[in-house]
């Protein structure tokens, strides 16, 4: 299926640029290339990122027939005149990507998706236990009751996640990180 994007994406990276997802997502908004494409803004997001990555293994394709490379990576995404040999490699992403089907998934296998990723970022990121004082100060700048339950740290998360998210909120990068830095580190001392 042909996708709008293709030509657009082709257009920006053509400056020599290099996007993170999240820029290149934000210069698409300003652009005015994205209508409202679900009611439910987890799904709209989603479909969003889908349509963008869509777009950039479709022009990845299309570069490879003319010995030039596309690099797509969440935080590096570019053209390059030497052509990458690893893209051709089985990409499990590339495959999900590609498929259309997955264009309407549902929004119990979005929330699935996004657990799925949160848990293997957060696996990735070892923290240090937290500290008493820690916890104490982090409770008051979140607002928390000691003790607290994992049910009420992940509500107050999920507000700040939808306030400073790159993809809503290109400004708030750096604050995303900070808040998602501190969920981390509250999450291992949550009571269940």
């Amino acid at each position: 299926m042909f996708n709008p994007l293709l030509d657009a994406i082709f257009i920006e990276l053509s400056s020599g640029r290099v996007f993170k997802i999240h820029t290149l997502a934000a210069q698409l908004n300003q652009l005015d290339w994205f209508e409202l494409l679900d009611d439910d803004p987890n799904k709209a997001l989603f479909k969003k990122n889908f349509l963008i990555m869509n777009a950039l293994f479709q022009l990845q394709d299309e570069l490879l027939a003319t010995d030039q490379s596309l690099h797509i990576d969440s935080m590096d995404i570019y053209l390059s005149a030497k052509v990458d040999t690893g893209v051709t490699k089985d990409n499990p992403l590339k495959s999900y990507y590609l498929d259309w089907d997955n264009y309407n998934t549902s929004r119990e296998d979005i929330e699935s998706l996004l657990t799925q990723f949160w848990q293997r970022f957060s696996q990735s990121n070892h923290t240090q236990p937290i500290t008493a004082e820690e916890l104490q100060a982090l409770c008051a700048v979140w607002q928390l009751p000691i003790p607290f339950s994992s049910q009420l740290l992940t509500k107050k998360w999920r507000k700040l996640a939808l306030l400073y998210h790159p993809d809503k909120n290109p400004a708030g990068s750096e604050a995303f990180k900070k808040w998602h830095s501190e969920y981390i580190k509250l999450k291992s001392a949550a009571s269940n």
